[in-house]
């Protein structure tokens, strides 16, 4: 079981799992997110147990967990050795942001809310990586034992994702992309986030290629040093920019996709604009971010899946506003009420680290603002994002056979889904925090 542990540990072994047996790299992740936390049994005497959100509520039952697995799941409240009493709680699956940057962090005591990126991307890795461990503990903290880590600078995020695989700090599970790539002149391009040309050589995790020759190696360079998902940041912020030109060639956005989805990985995309959204829905984006996604793409959408990151939006609104004139937090909750209704599935996505890791449950109560239903806010967070992340064998419900991924609330969130934002209990993989 240590060689599943240690799977990101050693380049050889990864590339080889990646590259040429992409099916054995999906297993051995399947399998790292069952790792024990311990062997013995554990009793959970749930109250109320929400263990498949969609489907009701079961009343007074007991989840058995081992190894880091639910074992079994029986009704009423049956004796064990060790038993843990959420008797008077609402029980369900541990949550998953679709949209997090783990490593970073603005909050309220940063003088500076971001640091500038020449000074993230040269800094003592040692320094980023250990700033890093309390966001990454609030976020398990807070209920999300599951994060997909879309873009996080300073090359640390996947030394920090094995520290957790392996034990050595607590955290929640973490599907890291690093880098984003992007284009000469587009939104991640280093020179338009302040960084001199002739220092970008220092960027040793950067995403930036062109052409679809030097896309393809940027996404094969990354697979092979440990990206579980890619991450693509399209041009055209019209919010911001005040205009929706698109820098990225259709051949550039296809050949990262589709040589992603040759080596096994699902791609999340940035998406700006109207029009970046249709050119990345119709190349075969699995997951698009933020929005603006217009109605025309919505029967596009239905293929993939739409993370709006609404509480981001809202955090930035009157800097925008005053900026642009733009008003995009109500045009994106418009935006998410239409494709909800139209049949888009939506996921979960906070933007942590773009707002305080411990602030990210709010995304909760503004998908409902949105005009989602408390029970879809949370498949949104559960079920939809264990589908989106291709790991519904494992997370994302509570059943025998999966992850011991359980948390639990004083209030039923069902009728009060701002209560996801006091998580009273948390376990992950069998282990309580």
């Amino acid at each position: 079981m240590k060689k599943v542990n240690d799977i990101h540990n050693t380049r050889l072994h990864h590339q080889a799992n990646q590259s040429y047996f992409p099916w054995l790299y999906t297993l051995c992740l399947m399998l790292s997110l069952a790792l024990p936390a311990s062997a013995k049994e554990t009793v959970i005497h749930a109250g109320h147990l929400l263990a498949v959100p969609g489907k009701p509520i079961q009343e007074k039952v007991s989840l058995i967990t081992e190894n880091g697995l639910i074992k079994a799941i029986k009704k009423g409240f049956v004796d064990g050795e060790t038993v843990i009493d959420l008797s008077d709680s609402y029980v369900l699956p541990g949550l998953i942001d679709m949209h997090a940057h783990i490593a970073s962090s603005i909050s309220e005591e940063e003088k500076y809310p971001r640091m500038k990126m020449l000074d993230v991307h040269t800094a003592n890795k040692s320094a980023l990586a250990l700033k890093a461990i309390p966001y990454i503990r609030q976020t398990l903290r807070a209920g999300f034992t599951t994060v997909r880590g879309l873009g996080d600078p300073g090359g640390v995020i996947f030394d920090l994702r094995n520290a957790v695989n392996q034990g050595i700090i607590d955290g929640p599970r973490i599907i890291a992309a690093q880098t984003q790539i992007s284009v000469t002149n587009g939104e991640y391009d280093p020179a338009r986030l302040g960084v001199r040309p002739n220092v970008e050589n220092t960027f040793d995790n950067s995403g930036l290629c062109d052409g679809p020759y030097a896309c393809r190696r940027t996404v094969r360079r990354l697979v092979a040093e440990g990206a579980d998902v890619i991450k693509l940041r399209i041009a055209g912020n019209g919010a911001i920019f005040n205009h929706s030109n698109v820098f990225e060639y259709e051949d550039e956005i296809e050949a990262v996709i589709n040589t992603a989805h040759r080596l096994g990985r699902r791609v999340a995309v940035h998406v700006a604009s109207e029009k970046a959204a249709i050119m990345v829905l119709k190349a075969g984006a699995d997951t698009i971010e933020h929005g603006p996604l217009p109605r025309e793409g919505f029967k596009l959408a239905k293929k993939a899946y739409f993370t709006p990151t609404l509480l981001v939006q809202k955090e930035n609104k009157d800097t925008i506003l005053k900026f642009s004139g733009r008003d995009i937090y109500s045009s994106a909750l418009k935006t998410v009420g239409e494709a909800y209704r139209a049949g888009v599935p939506i996921l979960f996505g906070s933007d942590s680290g773009a707002i305080p890791h411990s602030e990210a449950a709010k995304e909760f109560g503004l998908l409902v603002e949105a005009g989602l239903s408390n029970e879809d806010a949370i498949k949104a967070a559960t079920v939809t994002a264990s589908e989106a992340l291709g790991l519904s064998q494992m997370i994302g419900t509570l059943e025998p056979g999966k992850a011991a991924d359980i948390i639990a609330t004083t209030e039923n969130p069902l009728t009060n889904i701002n209560t996801l934002e006091q998580v009273a209990f948390v376990m992950k993989g069998g282990k309580v925090f």
